[in-house]
């Protein structure tokens, strides 16, 4: 019998650290959906992720920032939801508590300001022409900054993503979402 307990322990160690190495890693965090992922990558602070659902058998792609295997170390996350033949939508997502009643400042460089309610989870969405507005000043930009409050601080916190390679990146995004759209008619 305690030729067993070993080899029963170190399995059940491995299992642990795998669902840990799996949690750290990106690949299980709270908006992330099942499935198979076919098409991931990196761009400068860009990340294209395509994933097959396998129960559904539906394909989707997001473009974000920053690389999913960076969240637990960031404190912000920038989405953006383009479908060829919908509504653009620019998503933000602040980690930790923050400070409700506080509004979300997005802006590229020095330009205008893009002001968003937060809700008390810590997300901002700008939709349609605004969301189109801010896409085209990130093409053209060099920085997007994201300013926002923390619970308990009187201070803005700000989280910048370089623009360097965005443009590439959402090329890449709208090809792989057009890909899909032409396999799925």
């Amino acid at each position: 019998m305690t030729g067993r307990w070993p080899n029963r322990f170190f399995r059940r160690l491995a299992m642990t650290g795998s669902m840990v190495l799996a949690l750290t890693t990106g690949c299980a965090t709270a908006d992330a959906q099942p499935g198979y992922v076919f098409y991931y990558h990196a761009f400068g602070d860009w990340v294209v992720i395509c994933a097959l659902d396998e129960p559904t058998g539906r394909k989707d792609c997001r473009l974000g920032a920053p690389d999913p295997s960076f969240a637990g170390t960031a404190d912000a996350r920038l989405d953006i939801i383009e479908p060829p033949d919908g509504e653009a939508v620019v998503e933000l997502r602040i980690h930790g508590a923050i400070e409700t009643g506080r509004p979300a400042l997005l802006k590229v460089d020095g330009g205008a300001r893009h002001q968003a309610a937060l809700t008390r989870t810590g997300e901002a969405v700008w939709r349609g022409a605004e969301a189109r507005t801010i896409l085209d000043e990130m093409a053209a930009g060099q920085t997007v900054s994201i300013g926002f409050v923390r619970w308990g601080e009187r201070v803005w916190a700000e989280r910048r993503f370089a623009l360097t390679d965005f443009a590439a990146a959402r090329q890449a995004y709208r090809q792989r979402l057009a890909a899909i759209a032409r396999e799925s008619r």
